[in-house]
């Protein structure tokens, strides 16, 4: 999986085994990591063909699939997480009047 989304540029050497034993072959964490990596700048290219231009310890990449929940949360505009905090309140059951169903 890794391999399909970084590809084989020389400069991403070692890069797949450092994101593999951070992310534990977690799928959705892996393709986070590569996604959190590019927003920072420390990638550049397309899927598949990407190539490491600054030092992944630079790159303020999530250590866990919690932190990186919450710093996407912390992206999101104010509505958006005013929305999130609701819902954690509110539970996964809820009346369906919430969802304007009738």
């Amino acid at each position: 999986m890794l391999e399909d989304l970084l590809g084989h540029d020389p400069s991403i050497e070692g890069l797949t085994q450092s994101i593999y034993a951070r992310t534990g072959g977690n799928p959705f964490f892996t393709e986070e990591v590569v996604q959190s990596l590019l927003e920072s700048g420390a990638l550049e290219g397309i899927r598949g063909s990407y190539r490491l231009v600054k030092p992944i310890e630079r790159s303020q990449v999530p250590t866990t699939v919690q932190a990186l929940l919450a710093a996407r949360i912390d992206h999101l505009g104010e509505r958006e997480k005013f929305m999130l905090q609701s819902a954690a309140v509110i539970g996964k059951t809820f009346p369906s009047r919430f969802c304007g169903v009738s």
